[in-house]
């Protein structure tokens, strides 16, 4: 059974705009030698410089190379980007340089400090020596895939119109609109990883010998609290509320910015920082 705004959004025939997503793409890969090792190559230099080029960037190490497509209107167009900027990046590697295919890494070096971090700008690199300090030095290794959506602004605006007295702003309808898309998609995360971010174990130094570890295999290693995740509860009950957690959370000193928070939804905004998001939506 449809729940009212799907009814709406059914009754006024918009259920392919609803269904297509706004959508930027974020795929995180590895490069590795053909021995299957963690490249000693730097940036390709094919691809020009890694700090200006918005689309090809590293993430936190310099072996970690990051697709980031234009968001598009559909999300079919935002593959077709995504498969030409990857094979931008394929083809820009060295002839000894392949992309490794899980989002676990291969086998790692056991001084995990010899694997450079990412040749960026000064004040996102003392970021990313910071974040190492704090966590595990593998950590930031496993690579992923985000997917940025937004809700077509047409049929906001058409379920808006049949319900704008129940609402104090169009803000804080849009806000309840994508909360309840959070939640949904949390609900089902594990489901959604099992299908498509499946990563049950680790390779040879991935952890160390007297280090806590999985007893066996799992659903995914990278988004429990053995891999890339915060001890900070997630909080989707509100907008508000998610905007209070962070910030809360960064007072106390569990989180150093919001840029460290890692959950299965984070809710932006595009004016600002959290706390306009309450205001404006997100």
């Amino acid at each position: 059974m449809f729940d009212k705004i799907g009814q709406i959004i059914f009754n006024n025939e918009i259920v392919a705009n609803a269904s297509d997503f706004n959508m930027g793409i974020e795929v995180e890969t590895i490069r590795i030698d053909s021995a299957g090792r963690l490249t000693k190559e730097p940036y390709p230099k094919a691809l020009g410089n890694q700090r200006k080029n918005h689309f090809i960037k590293t993430d936190v190490y310099q072996i970690q190379s990051e697709i980031i497509t234009p968001t598009a209107r559909k999300s079919l167009d935002a593959m077709h980007y995504l498969m030409a900027l990857n094979d931008t990046l394929r083809n820009a590697l060295e002839p000894n340089e392949l992309l490794w295919p899980l989002s676990m890494p291969p086998v790692l070096p056991q001084d995990k400090s010899t694997i450079p971090i990412a040749d960026v700008d000064p004040e996102q690199k003392a970021y990313y020596e910071k974040w190492i300090k704090t966590r595990s030095d593998t950590q930031g290794i496993p690579v992923g895939v985000h997917l940025n959506v937004s809700i077509n602004d047409d049929v906001l605006k058409t379920v808006w119109q049949a319900v704008d007295d129940q609402y104090d702003s169009y803000a804080d309808f849009v806000n309840y609109i994508y909360i309840k898309i959070a939640q949904g998609f949390d609900y089902y995360r594990w489901l959604i990883t099992y299908l498509f971010g499946n990563s049950p174990i680790a390779e040879k130094n991935f952890f160390k010998p007297d280090e806590d570890q999985p007893q066996h295999e799992v659903r995914s290693i990278r988004s429990s609290n053995y891999g890339l995740t915060s001890d900070v509860t997630h909080n989707y009950r509100s907008v508000p509320d998610y905007v209070k957690n962070i910030e809360s959370n960064i007072a106390s000193g569990a989180l150093f910015s919001e840029a460290e928070y890692h959950s299965s939804v984070r809710l932006k905004t595009m004016h600002g920082d959290l706390t306009d998001m309450i205001k404006n939506g997100t």
